[in-house]
């Protein structure tokens, strides 16, 4: 695991595994198939293979980030548990068995994302889009900025 753009690194990619496994009746495992929404160069998505052994799947709309992550997971040699892809969040590409014969079809046990839909205008597409590929009792793990639109923020110079 190489690179992180999110607000406190890997460090906070750990905090947010953690989170899942006292709620979970299976913590996450090689067993599991996970989505990382805005993989970037898709350090995350190679901690979650490396230190728990699923398979995880990770896209991003910037392409360069896409062929750097996969040479970095290649040379990382967890090419086998990680594929990254130029995709849109707003527009999956995984068949969630509606006959759709363009897309991928593929279902997730849990969804990642860090630091995305901050940067989503479509919120209601966006969440719509990870429920469509998460599974039944499936997990939506999450770090992200919010913000109540009635808030007022002071920069008061220090």
């Amino acid at each position: 695991p190489i690179d992180a753009f999110h607000t406190r690194g890997k460090k906070s990619t750990i905090e947010l595994a953690s989170l899942i496994i006292p709620h979970s009746s299976r913590p996450i495992s090689s067993e599991h198939h996970v989505l990382d929404v805005g993989c970037g160069l898709g350090g995350t998505a190679r901690y979650l293979a490396n230190e728990y052994g699923c398979e995880v799947v990770g896209i991003d709309l910037t392409r360069e980030y896409i062929e750097v992550g996969n040479k970095l997971s290649q040379v990382l040699q967890l090419n086998d548990k990680v594929t990254l892809m130029e995709a849109n969040a707003l527009e999956l590409p995984f068949d969630n068995n509606n006959n759709d014969t363009s897309s991928t079809p593929m279902l997730f046990d849990m969804v990642w994302t860090e630091h995305v839909q901050m940067n989503i205008e479509n919120k209601v597409q966006f969440y719509s889009e990870i429920s469509r590929v998460l599974q039944p009792g499936g997990y939506l793990l999450f770090h992200d900025v919010f913000l109540e639109s009635n808030t007022t923020h002071v920069n008061d110079g220090r």
